[in-house]
């Protein structure tokens, strides 16, 4: 009898000091046990337990999703691990991580479950960082079903130690919960039985447990923990240490940490590092432990009990998608920096482009005839600058720009128009007319993504041009049975019947001929199509190989939406006034800009608008002409050798002669982070390049208001 006595108060020692949350529940929903550590965080002080159910001390929505999956266990009868929600009044939340395990009697009849949980809302935030959601759409749901159904969780049910024949037959007479409400320690076969309850709890644990003395050799360990160090005894691991089980890096790391434990009496709950399991395989797995030092009375010394779980599937999972997260970036990264400098290195000389064809207008009105040619000049750089924008923006906003919703205002003949006059020059080479014809039926105006519609007319008329040496490339349109029809139709080389059905694949290229050999990627048609499928139309192909092509392609749209448009959406093409000068006194203006051309623009623009102008190439010379006199305004490009164009901001809003002079930031990329980091270090307005005497005239008129 003190024997039995000796051995049960271990066991219930043991029991009551396991770290997480543990608690056996019978069919009806009783609870039958709880350790120290459920009763501490979950019940009010003095609160009895036994015979108590979930509604009794926990929400009603807790209750319910905690009932659902213990009504699961029993129902199913095999281990499962579930996420679960712990509703909080304040409306914050705590996520716990269950395993719920059946236990039989001798009929194979369930007679209560073992719940091992731990709390991992702190873990549950972080994978919230990461993307990650395992508790999918329904809290309900047990997320490693599929971890069982793969064998994970097999050895759990197989061979589970039964209740005892004592306990079983006494179960007749009345049940558990009976049984605990009466028990008499006194009575040898009460004592057995409790005795048999406490020993099948710990032995067939869900989870792993393990007793350590200060040496830190086992004492005890449940039946889970025995499968994963590859000890097919129990018994055979007591005495041991974790350097029988695990490689030596794993074991060393094990016991620093366990040391620490017990010396500086903590508990801890951690992710161990992965172990190397010798005895298994050689397996690496992952466990989430939580341990804590004891004060054993009854050998009056210190101590070690952990609990863990086998995190090895989530780990991986966390690990995969980590990489996948980390290649994201990376791809991020590289994408953000090829787009920030090829903005920066077109954009850059287009600026000085057209700063310098309003400087040549300006001063050769004399010249009969070369004003035209300018206009034309141009409009061709505009053009083309629309276009890249276009390009940059729809990579820039993950296609977004491809939507059917993206919508403007437009004149269907002024952008067919636009478009056809981007191949003047090269037309003037040819034996070729490019022109238009709309259907006099046709609406002057229509409201769709004109973008996408134009780079579709830009790459069909660019073919037509590229592969017609004679003849004539026509566009025409018409509006019927509420689409739009357009076609772009040449008397060029043609194609031949076993390519046509291929043009619009990715990489698809047509037969080089001697005479017209071109470069190309293939991607023209194959985007062409990409586009008119995103706007919900189709694109058809006729062509005879030697005497020409026609691409026809048809886009919904309904011009009854042209109604609930305000008439002063009405698009109007903007052009330079002539001679509008701004009449002010003679103002300094500081132009921080390494690119020359696009510095000469910008000071010629400037110049129209009666400023003087002083030009830096870098920015140690911008802060040092900025210490020697006060400027109207400054100009600032970001992308500058030597010093960042932000730190350049912050050096002059720290000096007395700048700290309130309007600093306008230019670049060639400029995204909504630059924009609000700008701000943020004091610029008056961001722009991206080029610039125009228009746009001037609206960011002084602005900063002046």
């Amino acid at each position: 009898m003190i024997n039995k006595n000796k051995n049960i108060e271990k066991l219930m020692f043991l029991f009551n000091e396991m770290p997480g949350l543990v608690s056996c529940i019978d069919e009806e929903g009783h609870y039958l046990f709880v350790n120290s550590e459920f009763r501490r965080n979950y019940l009010p002080e003095g609160f009895e337990i036994l015979g108590k159910k979930n509604t009794d001390f926990f929400s009603e929505q807790t209750a319910n999703a905690l009932n659902v999956n213990n009504y699961r266990v029993f129902k199913l009868a095999f281990t499962q691990v579930f996420e679960e929600t712990k509703y909080n009044a304040d409306g914050n939340h705590e996520y716990w991580l269950s395993i719920k395990k059946p236990i039989f009697n001798d009929n194979k009849a369930i007679e209560f479950i073992i719940i091992f949980s731990f709390n991992i809302t702190a873990r549950k935030e972080f994978e919230a960082k990461l993307g990650l959601n395992f508790l999918e759409n329904d809290i309900r749901k047990p997320i490693n079903t599929f971890m069982y159904q793969s064998n994970h969780y097999m050895y759990l049910d197989q061979g589970a130690k039964t209740l005892s024949k004592a306990l079983y037959y006494r179960k007749h007479e009345m049940n558990i919960l009976s049984f605990l409400q009466t028990y008499d320690p006194n009575t040898a076969s009460q004592l057995n039985c409790m005795h048999d309850l406490y020993d099948i709890i710990i032995h067939e644990f869900p989870g792993n447990v393990f007793w350590k003395n200060k040496k830190l050799e086992l004492m005890m360990i449940s039946k889970s923990q025995a499968n994963d160090l590859g000890v097919s005894n129990v018994s055979d691991a007591i005495g041991t240490t974790s350097f029988d089980y695990c490689d030596s890096k794993s074991a060393r790391a094990l016991t620093e940490l366990d040391n620490d434990i017990i010396i500086n009496k903590k508990t801890v709950f951690v992710e161990e590092n992965p172990i190397l399991i010798k005895n298994s395989k050689k397996v690496v797995k992952h466990f989430l432990s939580k341990k804590k030092y004891i004060f054993n009375p009854s050998n009056q010394d210190n101590e070690l009990v952990g609990t863990a779980f086998d995190f090895t599937l989530r780990k991986k999972i966390e690990i995969n998608f980590r990489q996948a997260l980390n290649k994201k970036y990376l791809e991020q990264e590289a994408r953000d920096t090829f787009l920030a400098n090829i903005s920066h290195d077109i954009r850059t000389p287009i600026t000085g482009m057209l700063g310098l064809i309003d400087d040549i207008k300006l001063n050769s009105k004399e010249i009969q005839g070369i004003q035209e040619n300018i206009d034309t000049l141009k409009s061709i750089t505009n053009e083309f600058l629309n276009l890249f924008n276009g390009i940059l923006n729809t990579v820039e906003e993950n296609e977004a720009n491809l939507s059917s919703t993206n919508k403007t205002l437009f004149n269907l003949e002024d952008d067919i128009k636009s478009c056809i006059t981007l191949f003047k020059p090269i037309i003037q080479s040819k034996q070729v007319t490019l022109s238009y014809q709309i259907d006099p039926g046709t609406p002057k105006f229509f409201y769709a993504n004109m973008t996408v519609i134009k780079r579709v007319l830009i790459n069909l008329i660019g073919n037509a041009v590229k592969f017609t040496a004679n003849g004539y490339i026509i566009v025409k349109a018409f509006y019927k049975q509420q689409k739009l029809h357009i076609e772009v139709e040449d008397t060029g080389i043609g194609i031949s019947d076993e390519l046509i059905d291929k043009i619009f694949d990715r990489f698809a290229k047509g037969p080089e001929q001697n005479e017209l050999k071109k470069k190309g990627y293939g991607l023209g048609l194959y985007m062409v199509k990409r586009y008119i499928e995103a706007l919900s139309g189709d694109i058809d192909v006729k062509s005879k190989l030697g005497q020409g092509t026609k691409f026809v392609f048809s886009l919904p749209i309904d011009i009854s939406e042209l109604n609930k448009l305000n008439s002063k959406n009405s698009p109007s093409i903007k052009k330079l006034q002539k001679g509008h000068i701004k009449l002010a006194n003679i103002n300094r203006v500081l132009v921080v800009e390494d690119n020359k051309l696009a510095a000469m623009a910008l000071r010629n623009m400037l110049s129209i608008l009666n400023y003087d102008v002083e030009l830096a190439s870098n920015g140690k010379d911008a802060i040092k002409f900025s210490k020697k006199e006060r400027f109207q305004y400054v100009f600032l490009d970001l992308g500058l050798p030597d010093i960042s164009g932000t730190d350049v901001l912050l050096s002059l809003r720290e000096h007395v002669l700048t700290v309130n002079t309007p600093v306008f930031i230019l670049s060639g990329h400029i995204t909504k982070e630059v924009r609000v980091a700008c701000k943020e270090a004091g610029a008056t307005d961001t722009f991206t390049k080029p610039m125009t005497v228009e746009i001037l005239e609206k960011l002084i008129g602005k900063a002046d208001s």
